[in-house]
């Protein structure tokens, strides 16, 4: 009997330290403010925010993921790429530079995560183009320059 009572409050002791963790999780959770938020682009966040704007932390796209950091405006994606600039929703958005893992680097705009609007691109081989640009496509209006 003294076994069973033993084990009854065992379990018990378990059970309450159980819900103590839980509860320093939550509540850790709510005064830093950590979280998981899914945006309607599909982007989804794990890290830091303040209110309802992410500060830092981890953006998952569908073909990767980005360190995002509100403060520096950057976004570093695994594949190397790092843009600097205005974000929306977790995505390049406004005015940015991106620099890409295969050395090009574009400066002008983006609108939802692609070039869009006007734009300079340096190609790692030298050449450039500055113009207009069109669903991450250069199209309309600019120049090209061979190396």
């Amino acid at each position: 009997m003294k076994t069973e009572k033993n084990r009854a409050v065992l379990g018990v002791v378990i059970g309450l330290a159980v819900l103590f963790a839980i509860g320093i999780i939550v509540l850790t959770a709510v005064l830093f403010g950590f979280g998981y938020k899914t945006y309607g682009n599909g982007v989804k966040f794990l890290g830091r925010s303040v209110g309802n704007e992410p500060v830092s932390g981890t953006a998952y796209y569908q073909i990767g993921t980005a360190k995002f950091n509100k403060e520096n405006r950057t976004l570093k994606y695994d594949n190397g790429d790092v843009y600097v600039g205005e974000i929306k929703d977790l995505v390049p958005h406004g005015k940015g530079k991106m620099t890409y893992s295969s050395g090009d680097v574009y400066d002008g705009d983006f609108a939802s995560g692609v070039r869009e609007g006007t734009g300079t691109i340096l190609y790692a081989s030298g050449d450039t183009y500055s113009g207009e640009w069109k669903r991450g496509l250069r199209d309309g209006h600019g120049i090209y320059t061979f190396s």
